[in-house]
């Protein structure tokens, strides 16, 4: 029987490129499980390659390995480019009163990131997912907020004192219930915008939001009695 059987087994090294690989991969909005998947690494190791973050960007950064830094800067600069125009886009929006919902943003990062990448033979890997979404937003300032929009032009008042005059004129008049309909207006407002947007943290409100009067309008008239 072999003393050292099963002992002294030799830990398996994982290089520089890796790491980075794991660290944009979860910059990308992946999980630790998902990125362990794909890497062939236990969830543990890629929450310690997490941990130590910094520190192995900043070998990559100091030239340590000159392939993994390049791997670095493939992987990354696209997508920090992509966050970039994406925020002075919606700052733009924001300047023109326009609110911005969050498939919107997603759809508009694929946009730019595609076209940033077209000519890129080894496109990195982006989907717009939540994760990413959520760190996008944390890193760039962003916070939602509900829209201020117009005042309702309803006057309550009146509503409030027209039953009785109703029944007045039906009584004076002497209608039947089958003879009295209520008839009213109902639109669709088939370009409506979002009732929420994404602005700056130092922003606290939204106002000055005028909503879209495109619609289509429907006449619904009902009476009380059924025949």
């Amino acid at each position: 029987m072999e003393a050292n059987s099963g002992k002294n087994k030799k830990r398996k090294g994982i290089s520089l490129e890796t790491k980075i690989k794991v660290l944009d991969y979860l910059e990308q909005g992946a999980g630790p499980t998902n990125v362990g998947k794909r890497l062939g690494l236990s969830e543990s190791t890629v929450r310690t390659i997490k941990k130590n973050e910094n520190s192995i960007r900043k070998s990559v950064v100091s030239g340590k390995n000159v392939n993994a830094k390049k791997t670095s800067y493939s992987r990354n600069v696209f997508i920090e480019e992509m966050e970039n125009l994406l925020t002075i886009w919606i700052e733009d929006l924001n300047q023109k009163r326009i609110p911005v919902d969050t498939t919107t943003i997603k759809q508009k990062a694929l946009r730019i990131f595609n076209r940033l990448t077209s000519n890129q033979e080894n496109k990195t890997e982006f989907s717009a997912s939540g994760g990413w979404f959520s760190k996008f937003i944390e890193r760039h300032n962003f916070h939602n907020l509900k829209i201020k929009g117009e005042i309702a032009s309803a006057d309550s008042k009146a509503a409030q004192d027209y039953p009785p005059k109703l029944l007045k004129i039906i009584q004076e008049g002497g209608y039947t219930p089958d003879q009295v309909f209520n008839a009213d207006e109902t639109g669709l407002f088939w370009k409506r915008l979002p009732k929420r947007t994404y602005v700056s943290k130092t922003q606290k409100s939204f106002g000055g939001f005028k909503a879209a009067k495109d619609r289509v309008t429907n006449e619904n008239c009902a009476v009380k009695v059924l025949k």
